[in-house]
């Protein structure tokens, strides 16, 4: 079936002809949830780009000037002009947009995440720079545990020209650990008062060493579209090509992001380098092609899915790039609980509609997908935390390879963090007791498996990181 619009009305039509013959066969119709679970993506760090949809905890009436976009009734909901905020019109609002961003972003399976479109609250109202960034976090955490995360302070050189918008990022303390301080792009004319400024952190897992270590820079690229009072410059004028305006903007981006990126990991002793974000532009347009000409894999485009839907049209402007070295160990997914899902269950459109379709899980948390990375990392720690009694057993089911995993968590006197990491998948257990044994079974889909190996990873943090990592082989097996 497809849902057809003409004469003023909605239908559904078939694809094929409804005759007697086939009546009983083809009737009644039936519809399928096509909603997915979060991916599970392979990988010992786990790094993700979300885009949250202009999220401001500075909301419209709190600022002289602000003009709403209203519902049915007249209800203001998110700001629409005439001020610095660009999110929910008051608390209300910012609780059901904040709701579904926090229940997406818990749901990801990221130990690090980039975020786009957040507020700068220095330049929005002048309260400190990360007063959103440090609200969100919060959330995050009553929602997770208390810890659970924590945000990356905003460097102490700021460029002089920013916009209400900019990039910034989260993490699991447990699991990751930033090394020295984030850097912004400062006083380049590609992007001071022009896009939002990349912003570069060097990572590295609790328990690792500098062999581990990673350079993620979040970018928000200048968007395609002009308004009004702009006057783009040569190349940045919508040609009509598919690439829209500003196209030679944000190819000076790239080039400036590339050189970024380098510097910056030169100085951190790594050559693992992930570019992650909105880059506003799709996988074969002219700043996507600097990128992938620089020796970067465009993990993204190994999904098969794309994280944005225009006019119609599905693509990715959200990308993760990885530099050659960490092209190696590197797995990506896109969660698509965003751009396929209908614009009436955002926030944004609450009790716009008869039939209010808002709700909190995180579909419809924003307009872009968020894009998963699994890095599969070295680490090389002191092995003191003691993993016992590893079992891999492949086993069928309905003709279908299934893989039992466990393992025992043999440190006596501490909680373990415990990832178990296969071919088909990984799963993560959190807090496990001393002495406690964690299973799961992961699904291969397939008839018949080769041999292969499950990775445990387990770790605990007392001040100082203590890590481990094992593996247990299993056999081939056929079930077909």
């Amino acid at each position: 079936m497809i849902l057809d619009y003409r004469y003023d009305a909605w239908a559904f039509e078939p694809l094929a002809q409804l005759t007697p013959d086939v009546a009983d066969a083809v009737q009644p119709v039936t519809f399928e949830n096509t909603r997915t679970d979060a991916p599970k993506v392979a990988g010992t760090l786990h790094v993700s780009s979300f885009n949250v949809l202009n999220y401001f905890t500075t909301t419209g009436d709190q600022l002289s000037g602000c003009q709403p976009y209203t519902d049915r009734d007249g209800n203001p909901i998110t700001v629409k002009t005439g001020c610095n905020a660009r999110g929910a019109w008051d608390a209300a609002n910012l609780d059901r947009q904040q709701t579904k961003i926090v229940n997406a972003i818990n749901g990801l399976g990221a130990d690090v995440v980039s975020l786009e479109e957040i507020e700068n609250s220095l330049t929005t109202d002048g309260e400190n720079r990360d007063a959103s960034l440090a609200k969100l976090t919060d959330a995050l955490n009553a929602a997770a545990g208390a810890g659970t995360w924590k945000f990356v302070p905003s460097p102490a050189n700021l460029p002089a020209d920013e916009d209400v918008i900019r990039v910034a990022f989260i993490y699991k303390p447990a699991v990751v650990q930033p090394v020295g301080d984030s850097k912004l792009l400062v006083g380049s004319a590609a992007f001071d008062g022009i896009a939002r400024q990349p912003l570069a952190q060097t990572w590295r897992p609790v328990g690792g060493t500098q062999a581990d270590d990673v350079v993620v820079v979040s970018n928000h690229f200048k968007s395609k579209g002009t308004f009004d009072g702009d006057n783009p410059g040569p190349g940045d004028t919508d040609t009509g090509d598919g690439q829209g305006a500003y196209n030679a903007t944000r190819v000076k981006e790239a080039n400036a992001a590339l050189d970024f990126a380098t510097a910056f990991a030169k100085d951190a002793g790594t050559d693992k380098i992930l570019l992650v974000g909105d880059f506003n532009a799709y996988g074969q347009e002219d700043p996507v092609k600097v990128i992938t000409d620089a020796g970067y894999t465009d993990l993204g485009a190994t999904t098969g899915k794309q994280t944005y839907l225009f006019d119609g049209y599905v693509g990715s402007i959200d990308h993760a790039f990885a530099s050659a070295s960490l092209a190696k160990v590197a797995k990506a997914d896109i969660w698509n609980i965003n751009s396929v899902e209908p614009i009436a269950g955002e926030y944004s459109r609450y009790n716009y509609n008869v039939t209010n379709l808002y709700d909190t899980t995180p579909f419809r948390s924003s307009d872009h997908d968020p894009i998963l990375v699994g890095l599969d990392l070295p680490l090389k720690a002191p092995v003191d935390v003691r993993l016992k009694a590893l079992t891999a057993v492949p086993f069928c089911s309905a003709g279908k390879v299934y893989l039992s995993t466990s393992v025992v968590a043999g440190e006596p006197k501490h909680a373990l963090d415990i990832r178990l990491t296969t071919t088909y998948g990984d799963q993560k257990f959190t807090k496990v007791a001393p002495l406690t044994s964690v299973s799961q079974v992961f699904a291969t889909g397939k008839a018949s498996i080769p041999a292969g190996t499950l990775t445990v990873a387990g770790y605990y943090w007392d001040g100082a990181g203590h890590y481990q990592v094992d593996t247990k082989a299993y056999k081939a097996k056929d079930c077909s």
